[in-house]
């Protein structure tokens, strides 16, 4: 059975995070590619988020385009208690 793995990759419109988003779709991840700026470019096969990390609801807006893009996938069972993501 394959595994679904989805990674968040915080700057990936540019240099390092670009290339960390580039492999991690190139090995089967689903991956929200975070950008500054709406004409940032993302690496094909990723989902773009548009969020100021500056902004400290930032980590909303990254999290609810990698809801949108788990529900579009596969349907998720509802928690019987929900937590609020953790942010590193």
């Amino acid at each position: 059975m394959a595994e679904n793995r989805t990674a968040i990759v915080t700057g990936a419109g540019k240099r390092v995070g670009a290339h960390v988003a580039r492999s991690l779709v190139a090995d089967g991840w689903a991956v929200v590619a975070h950008v500054h700026r709406e004409d940032d470019a993302v690496p094909d096969g990723a989902i773009k988020a548009v969020a100021d990390l500056a902004d400290p609801a930032c980590g909303g807006t990254i999290f609810a385009t990698n809801a949108r893009m788990i529900d579009s996938c596969a349907p998720i069972p509802t928690p019987h208690k929900t937590t609020p993501p953790m942010m590193i």
